[in-house]
């Protein structure tokens, strides 16, 4: 596929390109990571930072695919999703859109997180992601489960990282999903919560005792919205 990009411009910095947090296959260290140190030598990408957390969400097994949902908040307060972020161009964009099947299998959304760009002092931006693919079946069935969320650690801290799926102390979650809208502020309430509340109206009955339960929607992605924030860098003196 990375024949299809033949140009060679500069590296994209923070005043053009596209934040994209990854998680799964295309990170450091797996196994489709090739893709994105292409894109790095053709100056499509560029690390922008290696580890970052985002709050509320997780990554799901979904039969041997990471797929990244949000979490109910009630079951799981504390839990981040483990990932790097790339500045990447319009037609590194184009390329990861094909390759993880957007919008028809994975979903590329916004998400939003504090980090570090090079240089620069950690603050909130706003990321592009590929979210979960939408369950096919209705997910208040008996027996419906979604996959396995990765969890490490509990209390005050835990971790959702598919890096370490295969280590000791990572513990394996049965999830199912609910639709909900998603919201990017955090003082709203938890759109899981919300969609939870409303099925139980109804007379929903959820399928296993101890299973998790992630939100199946994306936030919209809003490239000016995206300009704008980026614009408004801050310059470490």
């Amino acid at each position: 596929m990375l024949h299809l990009i033949n140009k060679q411009p500069a590296p994209p910095d923070g005043r053009e390109g596209f934040s994209m947090f990854l998680y799964g296959t295309l990170r450091a260290g797996e196994h489709n990571h090739h893709i994105i140190e292409g894109l790095v030598a053709k100056n499509h990408a560029v690390l922008e930072c290696d580890t970052v957390r985002l709050s509320n969400c997780c990554v799901v097994d979904i039969g041997g695919l990471p797929a990244m949902y949000c979490v109910n908040r009630r079951e799981f307060p504390n839990i981040s999703i483990v990932g790097s972020v790339y500045r990447i161009t319009a037609q590194a964009r184009a390329l990861l859109d094909a390759f993880e099947g957007h919008p028809n299998f994975y979903r590329r959304g916004g998400v939003m997180g504090n980090w570090s760009r090079q240089g620069q002092r950690p603050r909130d931006r706003m990321a592009m992601a590929y979210m979960g693919p939408a369950p096919g079946a209705n997910v208040t069935d008996r027996d419906v489960v979604l996959g396995n969320m990765l969890v490490r650690g509990e209390g005050a801290e835990q971790i959702s990282d598919w890096s370490k799926r295969d280590e000791l102390g990572t513990a394996r979650v049965p999830v199912y999903a609910v639709q909900g809208n998603v919201s990017a502020k955090a003082a709203e309430p938890n759109p899981v919560d919300d969609a939870i509340a409303a099925l139980r109206r109804h007379g929903a009955r959820f399928p296993m005792d101890g299973a998790a339960v992630v939100l199946n929607d994306v936030m919209e992605w809003n490239d000016e919205d995206v300009d704008v924030l980026d614009g408004e860098e801050e310059h470490d003196e």
